[in-house]
């Protein structure tokens, strides 16, 4: 294993990423390295423009195409045809003004907590009912 990737393995549950997650990530890494055939560290931003560009597979003035892997279909690789105003609404549902943090990163949906998930579930269920 590699420098890169045995400190990206262990960076990733310190940040509170789930098993799937960092799957997910490392597949993604993974099909970005495979693709121009070389380590991530050695690819370039404007390489990882031009990737981000190739899952893009159409873009005009009325609709963008994306390729996407729907995992509810056996992982199966497809293509969707958004309007420009959704694709946009999608992505920018990602990116959180500045100062703003990710919710499931806090309270008990922290994946760094030790208390289970049932146990969780339960207090909200008893407080939720009082």
């Amino acid at each position: 294993m590699s420098r890169l990737r045995r400190r990206f393995m262990e960076d990733m549950p310190l940040a509170g990423l789930t098993d799937k997650t960092i799957k997910d990530y490392v597949g993604a890494v993974r099909r970005v390295s495979k693709f121009y055939l070389r380590s991530p560290d050695k690819i370039s931003a404007e390489e990882l423009r031009s990737w981000l560009a190739h899952l893009m597979v159409d873009l005009d003035e009325s609709s963008v195409t994306i390729s996407y892997i729907d995992r509810n279909d056996s992982g199966k690789r497809k293509e969707k045809t958004l309007e420009p105003e959704e694709f946009l609404g999608r992505f920018m549902s990602h990116v959180l003004p500045t100062g703003f943090h990710r919710i499931r990163y806090y309270g008990i949906l922290n994946n760094k907590l030790q208390v289970p998930r049932n146990l969780s579930r339960t207090i909200v269920d008893y407080c939720l009912s009082a």
